[in-house]
């Protein structure tokens, strides 16, 4: 029986030799892998997140260039309609300026009661192209402008 137990402690140490090489060769395998995987897989992200925050600092700065230009060019828009808004107004107030100096400009014209006074001005208020033009006759030439426009509006 001595023989089977010295087999038996032989083959006992054996396994545990056996197993106790593999314990040891496996978590060195394991830590030199984990290391150099966490290792990689920390560089891998560093690297990622570089050129995450690299691409999104890209992107954040073509979005805001982009913005800037949209911005930019609603100004350009919005002030070109301002101003196209102005001149409307611009137009109106002298417009009106000529009608409100046209019937003194008239009262200057010899010969012309009050009624053919004021047809002439209702006649002439009513057509801008006319109340640019008489501002323009020579004063001298605004009688006979006036007596052609009270004839045609007869």
């Amino acid at each position: 029986m001595a023989s089977d137990s010295d087999s038996d402690s032989d083959s006992s140490v054996g396994e545990v030799e056996a197993e106790h090489e593999a314990d040891s060769q496996v978590p060195e395998i394991e830590n030199t892998s984990q290391d150099d995987t966490a290792s990689s897989a920390f560089t891998i992200q560093a690297n990622k997140k570089r050129k995450r925050a690299h691409n999104g600092d890209v992107n954040v700065l073509n979005t805001v260039n982009e913005t800037i230009n949209m911005i930019h060019s609603s100004q350009e828009q919005l002030a070109n309609a301002v101003s196209e808004f102005i001149s409307c107004f611009k137009l109106e107030k002298e417009l009106s300026e000529r009608a409100q100096n046209l019937n003194s400009l008239l009262k200057g014209i010899d010969g012309l009661n009050v009624e053919q006074r004021m047809r002439a001005a209702v006649t002439i208020v009513m057509n801008k192209n006319l109340l640019d033009s008489i501002f323009t006759v020579a004063p001298l030439d605004r009688s006979e402008f006036v007596s052609v426009i009270l004839n045609q509006s007869s």
